[in-house]
């Protein structure tokens, strides 16, 4: 997530008067956790019961089209929400955000040779409870960000 990165760098050169601006940006990144959330709940719900083996090389086989399509809905919602924190910080963060891989793990992409649908389901759980505390320290970072005290440029 380079683009949140960038994002927490610009709010560093932050005046006082984009306080609000940085309880929006904490409160975007709070609703991106949730959707980490989210996602964790379908690949944790298909690990609970994983049904009938999939093919050899599809996660969707395994998953199933509505886990996958809802995840796919999350990622959508996700990627607006990292969007939209990165409108706010500034047009270099947003210009790095078009090039950002998807926030969600989703379930459209090949096995790697010998992967099963509950092994990638276990991983994508690791990533997106890594993903969350990532999250968790950013919002960390912006919190303890002490605000210029010149003006800086909208």
């Amino acid at each position: 997530m380079r683009s949140l990165e960038q994002a927490v760098a610009l709010m560093g050169r932050w005046s006082p008067e984009r306080a609000k601006d940085r309880e929006l940006v904490l409160k975007r990144i709070g609703e991106l956790s949730a959707t980490c959330g989210e996602a964790i709940g379908i690949w944790q719900r298909y690990l609970d019961n994983p049904g009938p083996a999939g093919d050899k090389w599809t996660i969707l086989s395994w998953v199933g089209p509505t886990n996958a399509k809802t995840l796919h809905e999350i990622n959508l919602k996700a990627s607006d929400l990292l969007r939209s924190v990165c409108t706010i910080a500034g047009p270099e963060a947003e210009r790095i955000h078009s090039y950002e891989d998807s926030v969600i793990e989703m379930a459209y992409r090949q096995f790697t040779p010998g992967e099963t649908g509950p092994d990638f389901a276990r991983t994508a759980i690791e990533r997106m409870r890594a993903r969350r505390a990532y999250l968790d320290e950013m919002m960390a970072r912006i919190r303890s960000i002490q605000f210029s005290a010149r003006k800086a440029p909208s």
